[in-house]
């Protein structure tokens, strides 16, 4: 999910907001036949303040620990700073798709400007092939037709993100026995404005 929305940790410590400018109005100008003058385009800017948040992980070691790591020739520190750095993954992967009321930040999943739309077959775990590719082409037609209006949209590729369990399916199940193509591979041949599977790590409430 980080390719799809990346992630900015440039802040200094002790910060607790970040100010970016919006630009209200873009424009070009244009020679017009017969008065031989550009027009003036109007661009205005506002400030947005970010609030920032820190989050944090701790973990101790005991003396035992220390003695039996010793002892195994394992790094026990490494391990648990690892593992801490893993909890705070997981947080952030939570806020990004569930959002947080405490931080007062909306996730993804229940933004509300992001349209949701149902696939036709719902749970894949029985499903043929091609009812799999009917529904990712369902996702990505109403994903066009919902930024039709957008000019700099006509020349992307639409990018699917799922759970670990249904890319797994996409990427493993045979889709066309005679060029033993897997269902990615089939979409990727098929539909010119399929872009790539991405399969989101398993950690808000989703099976492994």
């Amino acid at each position: 999910w980080r390719q799809t929305f990346p992630l900015d940790t440039d802040m200094p410590a002790g910060a607790d907001s970040k100010i970016f400018t919006i630009w209200e109005n873009t424009g070009m100008a244009e020679w017009y036949r017969g008065g031989g003058k550009h027009p003036n385009v109007a661009v205005g800017k506002r400030e947005v303040s970010i609030p920032f948040h820190a989050l944090t992980e701790a973990f101790t070691v005991d003396w035992l620990e220390m003695l039996g790591s010793s002892y195994a020739g394992v790094n026990v520190e490494a391990d648990k700073a690892a593992a801490a750095l893993a909890a705070l993954d997981r947080k952030v992967e939570n806020i990004v798709f569930l959002g947080d009321a405490a931080m007062n930040r909306l996730g993804i999943l229940d933004h509300s400007n992001i349209t949701t739309n149902t696939m036709t077959t719902g749970t894949w775990s029985s499903a043929t092939a091609a009812q799999i590719v009917a529904d990712i082409q369902y996702g990505i037609n109403a994903v066009c037709t919902q930024s039709a209006a957008d000019e700099d949209f006509q020349s992307m590729q639409v990018d699917v993100m799922m759970s670990p369990a249904n890319y797994r399916i996409c990427t493993s199940k045979l889709a066309n026995s005679y060029t033993n193509e897997n269902i990615e591979q089939v979409l990727r041949r098929l539909d010119g404005k399929f872009g790539r599977l991405m399969g989101k790590q398993a950690y808000i409430g989703e099976e492994p």
